[in-house]
């Protein structure tokens, strides 16, 4: 995988990587694809007999408003779904809070309304392991409630979230 901060801003490097078999962006899904790089990447997926739209992932962690964002900034539905006609695009939201569950359902029905049909993945939110344990299995059920996935934070329970984990 190769995270990037600002898609616009890496043409020249993506230029250089040609070779590459799969790409995922790790993405809060609030910035529009410029016209030149969408086309660049449409040519790179499909432009390639090897490939398809599945080896360009959109990893959209799209922050609720828990998370100190507003919602306006943060929650931009159509710059997503402009993501998912390029590539495999998919929802990431993290849950603390039983307000957090309530802003995730907002959130997937205004990604849904406007026609994302990606995956919704929840995850509990990481850090401290005390903090960690209190919630994943309420977010795990959460989940399933909802007919979306779970993600778990592996890093937690094994390495105490330790840096380089």
């Amino acid at each position: 995988m190769v995270e990037f901060v600002g898609f616009n801003k890496i043409w020249d490097k993506i230029n250089n990587m040609k070779e590459l078999k799969e790409i995922t962006f790790e993405t809060n899904g609030t910035q529009k694809l410029s016209k030149e790089f969408r086309q660049y990447l449409l040519n790179w997926t499909l432009g390639n007999k090897s490939r398809g739209r599945d080896a360009l992932t959109f990893s959209v962690s799209a922050k609720l408003p828990g998370s100190g964002e507003s919602w306006s900034e943060a929650i931009c539905p159509d710059i997503v779904c402009e993501y998912e006609q390029v590539g495999t695009t998919y929802l990431k939201l993290v849950i603390a809070t039983e307000e957090d569950m309530k802003d995730a359902e907002r959130a997937v029905d205004e990604f849904r309304s406007a026609g994302f049909r990606g995956h919704v993945y929840v995850m509990p939110v990481g850090g401290v392991e005390s903090v960690y344990a209190l919630n994943n299995r309420n977010v795990a059920l959460y989940a399933m409630q909802q007919g979306w996935r779970y993600s778990d934070r592996l890093q937690v329970p094994l390495f105490k979230n330790e840096w380089g984990t």
